[in-house]
């Protein structure tokens, strides 16, 4: 009798220290993963704002909008599907990476990635999906839904859109998606970083609303339109102006204020070296500091 009165207490030992173990592999090995977890429950009921235009005006007082909202298409796979094809377009099935890497060799030309990074993406069977173009252009899409691909798959977004791209970039600034603290305030929006994006995000950005299992608590708030004195044509030439005194005297950056004297308005702020935000990755970071109201002097 005593060894099966120390035989139970040893089962309910070894399963206590296994709850143990779990809880701790809960608490500290696996907080990434939760605290990842809550913040997907926290955003499911988040409403994203939509954010404010900035305008600026031309010699006859038309408002011109130079920021504002466009919807891009984006193109991601998911990879298990790939891995279950038997045949698709003349791909044979996945052995031996077979189809993945036909994948990208069909993919690699449109996307402008290469064929052994697209490989990995696809490769990548742990993950719900993979993301491969987050701003595809019409042409894009269009050439990747030609290739009729399974376990690719297209989605509308929401993106900020600077129509004249260089023009004024450093006036402007860019957008870039929000963090985790900040998609719990605004939602899955992308925030001002640079110029007066980043100046004015607050009124910009709007305020996120509240769902509840579909149910709209809270409306969300779309951002204010913001409209600047720069004219247009004034800011075009002294850009264009800047550029080439650079060009002749071979500066590495130079600026140009105009001021109207009468009001103090400024009509134009035009720097070098500049950028496109619609693209800012591509630039080195110190293309992004507007010289004019930022250097030191």
């Amino acid at each position: 009798m005593r060894w099966r009165y120390f035989s139970i207490i040893f089962i309910f030992s070894a399963l206590y220290l296994v709850l143990i173990s779990n809880l701790l592999n809960l608490q500290y090995f696996k907080k990434d993963y939760l605290s990842q977890a809550e913040l997907r429950n926290q955003l499911s009921g988040i409403l994203s704002s939509e954010r404010g235009n900035i305008y600026i005006t031309d010699k006859n007082n038309n408002k011109i909008e130079v920021a504002l909202n466009k919807d891009y298409p984006i193109i991601y796979v998911v990879p298990k599907e790939i891995q279950q094809i038997a045949e698709q377009g003349g791909f044979r099935l996945a052995e031996g990476g077979l189809t993945t890497r036909a994948y990208a060799e069909q993919l690699s030309p449109i996307i402008g990635d290469s064929v052994d990074d697209l490989e990995k993406k696809l490769n990548k069977q742990e993950d719900e999906y993979e993301l491969l173009v987050q701003k595809a252009s019409g042409q894009q899409s269009e050439q990747i839904k030609n290739l009729n691909l399974k376990g690719i798959y297209f989605k509308k977004n929401n993106a900020r859109f600077y129509p004249f791209e260089e023009l004024a970039s450093h006036l402007l600034g860019f957008v870039s998606p929000a963090d985790d603290k900040e998609t719990i305030k605004y939602g899955n929006v992308q925030l001002g970083r640079y110029g007066i994006e980043s100046k004015f995000n607050s009124f910009l950005a709007g305020e996120a609303g509240v769902s509840d299992n579909g149910k709209i608590i809270k409306k969300s708030e779309k951002g204010k339109d913001l409209f600047l004195t720069i004219d247009r044509n004034i800011q075009a030439q002294s850009e264009e102006v800047l550029g080439k005194l650079i060009e002749k005297w071979g500066a590495s950056s130079g600026s140009i204020i105009v001021q109207e004297p009468l009001t103090g308005k400024i009509l134009a702020m035009a720097n070098e070296p500049n950028f496109n935000p619609n693209d800012y990755s591509q630039f080195d970071i110190k293309n992004f500091l507007n010289s004019s109201v930022e250097a030191i002097y």
